[in-house]
């Protein structure tokens, strides 16, 4: 069970993500201010990472959000100091992905080709993004507060 403060931190990353951010920069500022941390250049490093990297419907922007929350928290500062926490984190993260949607891929979990501008607009139109990727920001979010402890 999440703990409240979790909750409410994957309540914000939704409230972020229908505000008008993507789903990267919608986890990364709702788990970074969960962490307590500035979060005005969470939107910027984060962006690129929308519509499952630049639109290109790779890895799910939520996913990727939650991989730069985790760097923030349990990265390196120098060349040579261990990963294998971090890398724990993340694997973890995406091991309860792929269990509770199935795959990793922001175009098989949307069926959308975000490249296409009328693709992306009818699945606006037809709410796809507030209906489908809502669920993925939430889950990231509760997930990774949940494995970084906070």
């Amino acid at each position: 069970m999440a703990k409240p403060e979790h909750e409410r931190a994957a309540e914000k990353a939704k409230d972020l993500f229908l505000s008008g951010y993507n789903c990267a920069e919608s986890v990364l500022l709702s788990t970074l201010e969960l962490m307590g941390g500035e979060a005005e250049w969470a939107p910027r490093v984060a962006s690129g990472f929308g519509g499952g990297i630049g639109r290109t419907c790779q890895v799910c922007g939520a996913i990727t959000g939650a991989v730069i929350a985790a760097g923030w928290a349990r990265g390196r500062e120098r060349a040579g100091e261990g990963l294998d926490d971090l890398y724990s984190t993340v694997s973890s993260l995406m091991d309860g992905f792929v269990e509770r949607f199935g795959t990793t891929s922001c175009r098989m979990l949307i069926d959308v080709d975000l490249a296409d501008p009328e693709q992306q607009a009818k699945a606006g139109k037809e709410g796809v993004f507030a209906e489908q990727c809502t669920k993925f920001v939430e889950f990231c979010t509760l997930m990774i507060a949940e494995k970084l402890d906070l």
